[in-house]
């Protein structure tokens, strides 16, 4: 193979990885864009159900309330636990839309660090990928023989 040869190859081996590790790189970011929207997209629903929640609890206990007033039980110990009872299970709710919330974050981060080791990764088997090719274009030095023609070395 001419020196000629050898370079052009080496060449495109190096424009061919370094386009490769450009492209994983941009994968990566994609990815992780993506994934920041889904977790944004995500706490945004989970924002919009806590509000509906504390909406329906107030009105529970605004109806509770009305209830008591209109039958003169208004400071019953019924009324007292009906509107105990509301906010307990809004507490509840609320707690675990939070809890998942900050799951969904923790997701999050354990899959942008994944992907930026896939692209560490795809960097070094880039570098290898290179190596390899790089090597296969070295010379090789050509066998000695004895003078009757067969392998001295062996």
């Amino acid at each position: 193979m001419s020196a000629f040869t050898t370079i052009a190859a080496l060449t495109v081996a190096t424009v061919a990885t370094a386009g490769s590790l450009v492209a994983a790189n941009e994968a990566a970011d994609a990815q992780r864009d993506a994934a920041r929207a889904q977790n944004k997209r995500a706490k945004l629903q989970a924002a919009r159900q806590r509000q509906e929640q504390i909406r329906a609890a107030r009105i529970a206990r605004a109806r509770i309330s009305a209830s008591a007033a209109g039958t003169g039980a208004m400071d019953t110990s019924g009324t007292a636990g009906g509107v105990g009872s509301v906010m307990s299970q809004l507490r509840g709710n609320l707690g675990f839309s939070l809890e998942m919330e900050s799951l969904g974050d923790q997701a999050a981060d354990r899959m942008g660090n994944a992907m930026m080791s896939q692209n560490v990764s795809n960097l070094f088997g880039g570098i290898a990928n290179f190596s390899m090719a790089a090597a296969s274009f070295a010379p090789t030095k050509p066998s000695q023989t004895d003078g009757a023609g067969t392998d001295a070395t062996g």
